[in-house]
């Protein structure tokens, strides 16, 4: 699925096997044509800004919705979401590697504070235990995948619960972040 190429323009995927593969799985169909209703969220390239879509084409170019607002639980609730599951892919707090540069212990802290007020609007949150370092790898995705489907049934009867009774499963202490704005 992913296109290495050493000359990308950033970072070594070019994305475009991606796209193809999405609107192939989705028989060319719109985001709004689907049986369910689906918010996609992207990054923007040229200024890092999320973007969130309820219609149009699933395959448009964009970067991972992760370097913008890695968990979309405030643009859930602000599209009427009623039960938000989180899944939380983040590596967890505190597994930085002793020898990480000064530079990546800063990019984890902003994506922790991206993360949080998110996680604290959620109802569900599953956060599997993934390694730290991530890769373009095939193997870093199998593993990551089965390590998420491990997590997901474990979490299944809380889960169930949840649902059953209506009610919101506390998934940390901390405060309610304030409602987000619109999608654009």
């Amino acid at each position: 699925m992913f296109d290495p190429n050493p000359f990308a323009d950033r970072g070594w995927i070019r994305g475009q096997r991606l796209q193809e593969y999405v609107n192939a799985g989705l028989q060319g169909r719109r985001l709004e044509d689907l049986p369910r209703r689906a918010l996609v969220v992207a990054t923007r390239r040229d200024d890092k800004t999320p973007r969130f879509f309820l219609r149009g084409n699933a395959g448009v170019e964009y970067e991972d919705g992760d370097e913008s607002l890695p968990l979309a639980v405030s643009v859930a609730r602000a599209c009427g979401a009623r039960f938000v599951l989180a899944v939380d892919v983040s590596a967890r707090p505190g597994t930085t590697p002793a020898d990480a540069s000064q530079a990546l212990r800063e990019r984890d802290r902003r994506r922790r504070s991206r993360i949080e007020p998110d996680v604290a609007q959620a109802d569900f949150r599953i956060h599997p235990d993934l390694p730290y370092d991530a890769g373009p790898f095939r193997s870093y995705f199998e593993a990551s995948r089965q390590r998420g489907e491990a997590e997901a049934r474990q979490c299944l009867p809380a889960l169930r619960l949840a649902l059953q009774q209506g009610l919101s499963v506390p998934v940390q202490a901390s405060a309610t972040a304030a409602p987000a704005a619109p999608p654009r």
